[in-house]
């Protein structure tokens, strides 16, 4: 199978940015999202902002330190009492990551993972690091969408709108 991740500094480029969106949407939150819960759920399906934010940062070390050749080791959480404090919580954890894998070197990527639920069962080092990615991306839009329903400021992923993108192409959807 071809390696989709070959090197470790290209991934920290790219995973930089999905920090960086990351960042942007956790940054513009107003201190009552930290914790705002949805009012109807339980475990994970009703963490408040705060406790997804501390999640994000806690599966980081979690995959990655897999992918370097530790263990599927879950940290405690943290708690963060503010926006600020998620904001710099996610940078650590970047931070941290990024270290991990520059030592672990570019031959962890092809490295072999035993599976969390089966041991016997591998997951090259490249498609753990994507899961921790989709894993992201999924926590952040479940916060944006909080944002939505709280009226909250949603940033746009790429700085525009829909609407914006079909006013500046000066023409509507194909086929419409």
């Amino acid at each position: 199978m071809t390696r989709v991740i070959t090197d470790v500094e290209a991934f920290l480029r790219w995973f930089g940015g999905v920090n960086g969106r990351t960042l942007r949407d956790i940054g513009g939150l107003p201190a009552a999202a930290l914790s705002w819960r949805p009012p109807h759920g339980e475990g994970e399906d009703a963490w408040t902002v705060g406790e997804l934010v501390d999640h994000i940062a806690a599966a980081r070390s979690f995959f990655v330190n897999t992918v370097a050749g530790g263990d599927w080791v879950m940290r405690e959480v943290s708690r963060p009492a503010d926006i600020a404090q998620c904001t710099g919580l996610l940078e650590t954890s970047f931070a941290a990551i990024a270290t991990t894998l520059r030592e672990a070197g570019d031959g962890a990527l092809g490295r072999r993972c035993p599976s969390l639920e089966n041991p016997e069962v591998t997951l090259a080092g490249w498609r753990l690091l994507m899961m921790m990615a989709e894993h992201e991306v999924h926590h952040r839009s479940q916060i944006m969408t909080y944002a939505g329903l709280n009226r909250w400021p949603v940033a746009q992923i790429f700085n525009r709108s829909y609407e914006e993108v079909v006013r500046l192409t000066d023409r509507g959807p194909a086929g419409g």
